[in-house]
């Protein structure tokens, strides 16, 4: 289960893009809410909006390149070959992706 996910130096989003499916603290829709641990209370959905061209669609991205360096081909990259690699502005500072999830019980970062 996914608790949170975050993106930095990937094609249009230079600064750090945090995505947390942490609820807040709000009671309406109790009922809705996914209680993993006796800690963490968690959105069983949420949405990404905003302006034309502000990077909604790169957030995606970002989570399908992770997903591939992890499980896909680019986890069986050979030494010497490149990874997938779209920094923002083509600047050489380098791209972080960083996972939060619960599996099996387990907290993982």
């Amino acid at each position: 289960m996914l608790i949170q996910f975050t993106v930095e130096n990937h094609r249009s989003i230079k600064n750090s893009a945090v995505i947390s499916f942490a609820a807040s603290k709000d009671k309406s829709f109790e009922e809705y809410l996914l209680h993993p641990d006796e800690k963490k209370v968690l959105l069983p959905v949420l949405a990404i909006y905003g302006a034309n061209a502000a990077g909604k669609s790169n957030v995606l991205h970002a989570m399908m390149t992770m997903k591939e360096m992890v499980v896909g081909n680019a986890a069986k990259v050979s030494k010497g070959q490149k990874l997938p690699w779209e920094p923002f502005g083509g600047t050489k500072v380098p791209t972080s992706f960083e996972m939060v999830f619960i599996f099996q019980g387990v907290r993982y970062t």
